[in-house]
């Protein structure tokens, strides 16, 4: 037979849950892990039984070695609901990229306005036209290359996964 530990692995639980299951303290158990006691008869046979049900249930689960057709059908909801969620990332993510270049170019206008009203020689609106670039300046470095080519890497990834979870 193998190792009390195997048969706590097997069952999916703690020391103190075997000891409990078996009738005995958390000690005399952990005693007879460490093979420096042996358990009371009763729940010797206790062991033994519960130690032969897993282990010929878990021969009869590898023999199948398929899933369940209740497992199958979670599986397919999980999926679906994975391909959904990557569709709706996709969709965003095309948005939100087309959004980004949209607000980058509108960026891009605000300082040919600056140029144009730096060249026409207003003193009056110099403050408007410095408060003006500065914003802009920031919008370009908000929805600039280096955004857009996040959301691009982003878009490349859920893209990618969702192809996985339609060939799987």
């Amino acid at each position: 037979m193998a190792s009390s530990s195997d048969f706590r692995n097997a069952l999916g639980i703690s020391q103190e849950e075997a000891a409990m299951l078996l009738g005995v303290s958390r000690s005399q158990f952990s005693l007879f892990e460490l093979g420096k006691r042996s358990l009371p008869t009763k729940a010797m046979v206790a062991y033994v039984e519960m130690w032969s049900y897993v282990q010929e249930k878990a021969k009869l689960d590898v023999d199948k070695n398929t899933h369940t057709a209740l497992d199958k059908e979670k599986i397919k909801i999980a999926l679906e609901a994975q391909l959904a969620e990557m569709q709706y990332k996709q969709k965003f993510l095309q948005k939100k990229i087309v959004a980004t270049e949209v607000k980058y170019k509108k960026a891009q206008a605000a300082l040919h306005l600056v140029d144009y009203l730096r060249n026409k020689s207003n003193p009056n609106q110099e403050d408007f036209i410095r408060l003006l670039e500065m914003n802009a300046r920031k919008k370009m470095e908000k929805h600039g290359v280096v955004a857009q080519t996040k959301l691009q890497i982003e878009l490349k990834s859920v893209v990618s996964y969702h192809k996985q979870l339609l060939d799987f």
